[in-house]
């Protein structure tokens, strides 16, 4: 990647991440973060900014994916770029990755370093590949935010992707056990959105005197 997430050693505030697989509410437990008025660095919108205003970056899209992956207003196509990714037989995931990832983890190196100089004590980022990047060493702890597969699966039909689609995914991100066994802590998220917050909050009441 060529930086490490892990900015130093004497770091005021803790870098925590949260992480799950599709559909597992981990974008939720972010937002109720968020809310609560702490600071939330939402991967995949950093890579949304990336493909579209990264100009190196989106050089580098054209050039593995073609131009068609971008609209008249050369901006990315979500919806092509993901078909093109997890329909082939190739490993087109991990050039994406290869392409975008480098500028991400720069953009979260700066945003943690201006909420840290800003005196948050907790600075979250949410990301569904923390493991699978090899970015969990970055990260003074990391939350796991799981459901049961089928509900999962069902989540992310109701969001309009295809079974097919979805278990392509699923088969590019690490076993949802071994993802809750190499995190510090986990949320079940089986159940209903105000018991997945309550979840939430406890965990960050557990942070907040970790970060005294």
């Amino acid at each position: 990647m060529g930086k490490s997430l892990t900015l130093n050693t004497d770091r005021n505030c803790l870098v925590i991440g949260i992480t799950g697989g599709i559909a597992s509410g981990k974008t939720t437990v972010g937002q109720v973060y968020q809310g609560k008025g702490y600071p939330v660095i939402f991967t995949d919108l950093l890579a949304h900014k990336v493909m579209n205003f990264n100009n190196q970056a989106k050089a580098a899209l054209k050039q593995a994916f073609g131009n068609d992956i971008f609209d008249s207003d050369d901006l990315v196509i979500r919806k092509k770029l993901s078909e093109i990714v997890f329909s082939s037989t190739e490993n087109k995931l991990m050039l994406l990755n290869t392409i975008v990832h480098p500028f991400v983890i720069e953009e979260m190196i700066e945003l943690t370093d201006m909420y840290e100089g800003g005196g948050s004590k907790l600075v979250f980022i949410e990301s569904a590949l923390i493991y699978e990047t090899n970015l969990d060493e970055g990260f003074d702890y990391i939350i796991d935010v799981f459901a049961e597969p089928d509900i999962c699966v069902k989540r992310a039909q109701s969001r309009g992707l295809a079974i097919e689609h979805i278990n392509l995914i699923l088969q590019n991100q690490l076993d949802p056990v071994a993802k809750r066994n190499f995190a510090d802590f986990a949320i079940e998220n089986n159940k209903t959105l105000s018991e997945l917050e309550e979840s939430a909050m406890f965990l960050l009441n557990v942070l907040k005197e970790i970060a005294k």
